[in-house]
């Protein structure tokens, strides 16, 4: 956390960054020296969990040591599928599937200083380069490079064409060069503070956020531990809001710790896959933030750009509002 709070001090300013620092940690002040003691058992607890070589079992271990409820099991079906969330048990309507304490997520506004993505960027890199950073079970847990797809961060410039939507192309070539810039002005400071830091890994922590981030009014978008291994679906019933914690016991409503608390929209049975609602989109959109494309319904539906309803948000550049010309190529030509 040392390296995080620096940097924030350094790109964000030195007023701002001492509030942040001061509210906006794992735990209120008042609260640290529980968490530090509670950290050395959970280190414990940990510790065998990692001597199985099971990142996503120590997951599991640290939340419900800090607190967390989990009803739901990791499944990991392998290099080319990855990661799925099954139900654990039973499940009714209205049944809680987790709880976990939002001290325990990476947020934008509690770790980022809530300004641009790009210094949470850093400041999510930072913690995930400091191995005494008391998140590294959640970190492990994360796609490592070779696995996370996000074109709009992640898109070589080259390919641009291939997207056949000025539209689209000039999307991507905003949020890239938000990144390159920020990365050209801040590059001493970060390699200063982060040792080793390159663009990549800045590409790569930008990505992780694009593709995990979950907003919430008045609350502001966070990274939620295993939450974020669930798969979308554009159906899910199983909603997610935020709420004091199930376990919070404090008299006092400042203090009551608040977590994200998903429950089930529909009867589950054990071992069936628990979906998640990431947002409204179409294929489309899908595919430009997340890296997949929708089965189902959605699958037969025109994508957005494609759509006579289609609104382009103002400001970015003239060529929002531009439909994709027609494709002239061949289907081989899509594949990168």
């Amino acid at each position: 956390m040392a390296t995080a709070a620096v940097l924030l001090l350094l790109l964000v300013g030195v007023a701002d960054a001492l509030d942040t620092i001061a509210g906006g940690s794992c735990h209120a002040a008042d609260d640290m020296q529980e968490v530090a003691a509670a950290a050395a058992a959970a280190a414990a607890a940990a510790a065998a969990a990692a001597a199985a070589n099971d990142p996503w079992q120590e997951l599991v271990s640290w939340l419900t040591h800090h607190g967390a409820q989990v009803n739901v099991a990791v499944h990991n079906t392998g290099s080319t599928a990855g990661r799925l969330l099954l139900a654990s048990q039973d499940t009714q309507q209205g049944d809680l599937l987790a709880s976990i304490p939002l001290d325990m997520a990476f947020s934008q506004v509690a770790h980022g200083g809530n300004a641009s993505m790009e210094v949470a960027a850093a400041a999510l890199w930072a913690m995930m380069s400091d191995p005494a950073n008391p998140m590294q079970p959640y970190f492990a847990s994360l796609p490592k490079r070779h696995e996370l797809l996000c074109p709009l961060v992640q898109l070589p410039q080259e390919y641009l064409p291939l997207l056949q939507s000025e539209y689209v192309a000039a999307t991507v070539q905003v949020v890239q060069g938000r990144i390159s810039s920020f990365w050209d002005s801040h590059k001493s400071v970060l390699q200063q503070q982060i040792p080793g830091m390159t663009l990549e890994d800045l590409k790569y922590a930008r990505s992780l956020m694009v593709t995990r981030f979950i907003g919430f009014p008045n609350q502001g978008r966070f990274m939620i531990p295993l939450i974020d291994l669930a798969n979308h679906q554009q159906d899910c019933p199983h909603r997610l809001s935020v709420g004091p914690c199930p376990s919070s016991s404090s008299s006092s409503s400042s203090s009551i710790r608040q977590c994200a608390l998903w429950r089930a929209g529909a009867a589950l049975s054990e071992g069936e896959e628990v979906c998640f609602f990431y947002k409204s989109m179409f294929n489309d959109k899908s595919m430009l933030q997340y890296g997949f494309l929708q089965s189902g319904a959605i699958a037969d539906q025109l994508h957005g750009l494609d759509r006579h309803d289609f609104k382009s948000n103002p400001g970015m550049s003239e060529a929002q509002s531009q439909l994709p010309p027609p494709f002239k190529g061949v289907s081989s030509n899509m594949l990168f």
